[in-house]
Protein backbone atom coordinates (compact mmCIF):
# COMPACT_ATOMS: atom_id res chain seq x y z
CA UNK A 1 0.00 0.00 0.00
CA UNK A 2 0.90 3.46 -0.79
CA UNK A 3 -0.15 4.88 2.87
CA UNK A 4 -1.22 3.49 6.06
CA UNK A 5 -4.80 5.00 5.91
CA UNK A 6 -8.44 2.59 5.72
CA UNK A 7 -9.02 3.05 2.08
CA UNK A 8 -6.84 1.28 0.45
CA UNK A 9 -6.60 -1.48 2.63
CA UNK A 10 -10.35 -1.54 2.83
CA UNK A 11 -10.32 -1.38 -1.02
CA UNK A 12 -8.56 -4.63 -1.69
CA UNK A 13 -9.99 -6.23 1.23
CA UNK A 14 -13.03 -6.10 -0.24
CA UNK A 15 -12.10 -8.25 -3.17
CA UNK A 16 -11.43 -11.65 -0.89
CA UNK A 17 -14.42 -14.17 -1.80
CA UNK A 18 -13.74 -16.36 0.99
CA UNK A 19 -14.29 -16.66 4.57
CA UNK A 20 -11.30 -15.26 6.64
CA UNK A 21 -10.77 -16.58 10.23
CA UNK A 22 -7.57 -15.38 11.26
CA UNK A 23 -5.45 -12.41 9.70
CA UNK A 24 -1.70 -11.67 10.87
CA UNK A 25 -0.77 -8.11 10.26
CA UNK A 26 1.31 -5.26 11.41
CA UNK A 27 -0.33 -2.51 13.58
CA UNK A 28 -1.55 -0.44 11.02
CA UNK A 29 -4.49 1.72 11.75
CA UNK A 30 -5.97 1.61 8.32
CA UNK A 31 -5.48 -2.26 8.09
CA UNK A 32 -7.13 -2.59 11.53
CA UNK A 33 -9.84 -1.11 10.63
CA UNK A 34 -10.70 -2.25 7.25
CA UNK A 35 -9.99 -5.90 8.94
CA UNK A 36 -12.69 -5.10 11.40
CA UNK A 37 -15.56 -4.38 8.62
CA UNK A 38 -14.43 -6.54 5.56
CA UNK A 39 -13.87 -9.70 7.72
CA UNK A 40 -16.43 -9.58 10.57
CA UNK A 41 -15.91 -12.04 13.14
CA UNK A 42 -12.33 -12.90 12.15
CA UNK A 43 -9.55 -13.00 14.78
CA UNK A 44 -6.78 -10.54 13.92
CA UNK A 45 -3.42 -11.21 15.52
CA UNK A 46 -0.58 -8.73 15.46
CA UNK A 47 2.88 -10.56 13.74
CA UNK A 48 5.44 -10.90 15.98
CA UNK A 49 8.28 -10.49 13.38
CA UNK A 50 6.93 -6.82 13.38
CA UNK A 51 5.93 -5.85 16.80
CA UNK A 52 9.63 -7.39 17.81
CA UNK A 53 11.08 -4.80 14.95
CA UNK A 54 9.06 -2.10 16.66
CA UNK A 55 9.60 -2.99 20.59
CA UNK A 56 13.38 -3.65 19.63
CA UNK A 57 13.89 -0.17 17.86
CA UNK A 58 14.96 1.78 21.03
CA UNK A 59 17.14 -0.46 22.32
CA UNK A 60 21.05 -0.03 21.59
CA UNK A 61 22.58 -2.27 19.75
CA UNK A 62 25.12 -3.64 22.80
CA UNK A 63 21.94 -3.92 24.71
CA UNK A 64 19.84 -5.98 21.85
CA UNK A 65 21.18 -9.57 22.70
CA UNK A 66 20.17 -10.01 26.30
CA UNK A 67 17.27 -8.22 25.97
CA UNK A 68 16.07 -10.38 22.86
CA UNK A 69 16.94 -13.65 24.69
CA UNK A 70 14.16 -12.56 27.53
CA UNK A 71 11.91 -11.52 25.07
CA UNK A 72 11.66 -14.49 23.24
CA UNK A 73 10.78 -16.21 26.52
CA UNK A 74 7.25 -13.99 26.82
CA UNK A 75 6.66 -15.55 23.47
CA UNK A 76 7.30 -19.21 24.48
CA UNK A 77 4.64 -19.18 27.48
CA UNK A 78 1.81 -21.17 27.13
CA UNK A 79 -0.58 -18.53 27.13
CA UNK A 80 -1.59 -15.06 27.20
CA UNK A 81 -1.84 -14.67 31.01
CA UNK A 82 1.89 -16.48 31.60
CA UNK A 83 3.10 -14.07 28.65
CA UNK A 84 2.06 -10.80 30.55
CA UNK A 85 3.57 -11.97 33.38
CA UNK A 86 6.90 -12.66 31.79
CA UNK A 87 6.82 -9.21 30.17
CA UNK A 88 6.06 -7.79 33.45
CA UNK A 89 9.04 -9.50 34.72
CA UNK A 90 10.90 -7.52 31.48
CA UNK A 91 9.14 -4.36 32.81
CA UNK A 92 10.72 -4.66 36.22
CA UNK A 93 14.27 -5.32 34.91
CA UNK A 94 14.06 -2.77 32.01
CA UNK A 95 11.38 -0.19 32.61
CA UNK A 96 14.19 2.46 33.94
CA UNK A 97 16.21 1.51 31.16
CA UNK A 98 14.05 1.56 28.30
CA UNK A 99 11.03 3.09 28.85
CA UNK A 100 9.69 3.23 25.40
CA UNK A 101 10.40 -0.24 24.71
CA UNK A 102 8.37 -1.68 27.47
CA UNK A 103 5.59 0.82 26.62
CA UNK A 104 5.16 -0.35 23.30
CA UNK A 105 5.63 -4.01 24.59
CA UNK A 106 3.06 -3.61 26.82
CA UNK A 107 0.75 -1.91 24.90
CA UNK A 108 0.73 -4.32 21.79
CA UNK A 109 1.19 -7.50 24.13
CA UNK A 110 -2.47 -8.87 23.86
CA UNK A 111 -2.46 -8.11 20.13
CA UNK A 112 -0.10 -11.20 19.48
CA UNK A 113 -0.74 -13.34 22.33
CA UNK A 114 -2.91 -16.72 22.26
CA UNK A 115 -5.93 -17.15 24.54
Amino acid sequence: MDNESEAPYLSNSRNVAWKVWLVVSDAHKGLFAAIQKCFVGSVRKRCKVHFMRNILAPVPTREKEGFIKQLKLVWSQKDAEHAQACAHELEKEYGQSFPKTIECLMDGLGDCTHG
